[in-house]
């Protein structure tokens, strides 16, 4: 079975088209979908009460985007285990493709998908490698100068593949990840919430499975639409460089 998880924090039409096209892609797969409602403040838990199908967990707190995963994932039954954002939506055949790859492929502890814009594009600056420390000043000055494309930086972000053909991935982008229960057993935890509570928990998560061997497949066949940043934007920006530069941090003192 597969469980899928999913966190809502202020986004309620988002949340409920994720939900909606998750319904439709898994028809046909044995599935529960958990959703964390985080203490949004737009209405988004009375609108997730009027949905079947789903199990809700309302929160009094913001648990944030770990604790969250970390709540479902307690509550979780499955044997596969979904990551999704909410504000994806999951184009027909990409659920059936991952889950599909991890039953054929034992020696895979993940697998993900292409992501797109909502333009239909290719969704760049998401799937990544694993990051070297010098990477990420190289990396903020290609964003802020896209003309500044050094070979690591294209390497780092996945600049030289065209997502036309599958590969193996070093970081899967949160936004969605289907892993192995046993692959997770073996880590000892999913998502380390005290240091990375919003950003660099899809990281750690893939540097934890690197480290052990384990692998994740993306697969470019298919895809699911990625909105991006639908919760994050509404923080105030000073508190949301705070929160990026500690699991900065944390994370290459990791």
């Amino acid at each position: 079975m597969v469980s899928v998880i999913v966190l809502s924090w202020n986004a309620q039409d988002e949340v409920l088209a994720c939900v909606r096209s998750l319904q439709s892609a898994l028809a046909q797969i044995e599935h529960e979908i958990i959703v964390i409602e985080n203490a949004s403040a737009d209405g988004s838990a009375a609108a997730l009460e009027k949905v079947s199908g789903i199990r809700l967990i309302k929160n009094s707190t913001n648990l944030g985007y770990a604790g969250g995963n970390n709540q479902a994932y307690a509550l979780a039954k499955g044997d596969l285990i979904w990551l999704l954002n909410q504000d994806t939506i999951v184009n027909a055949g990409a659920a059936s493709a991952m889950v599909n790859w991890l039953q054929q492929h034992t020696d895979y502890a993940a697998a993900t998908v292409k992501l797109l814009n909502p333009d239909g594009s290719t969704q760049y600056y998401m799937h990544r490698r694993l990051p070297h420390w010098y990477m990420i000043p190289l990396a903020l000055l290609h964003k802020r100068f896209r003309w500044f494309r050094p070979a690591s930086v294209q390497r780092y972000l996945y600049l030289d593949k065209d997502f036309k053909t599958d590969f193996d991935i070093e970081q899967a982008a949160g936004s969605c990840i289907l892993l192995r229960r046993s692959a997770i057993e073996q880590l000892g935890y999913l998502f380390d919430a005290k240091r990375f509570p919003l950003y660099y928990n899809d990281v750690d998560l893939c540097r934890r499975l690197h480290d052990r061997g384990l692998k994740i497949r993306c697969l470019c066949s298919q895809s699911i639409t990625h909105l991006k940043g639908t919760s994050v934007r509404k923080l105030p920006k000073l508190r949301n460089m705070q929160i990026y530069l500690r699991a900065l941090w944390h994370y290459f003192v990791k």
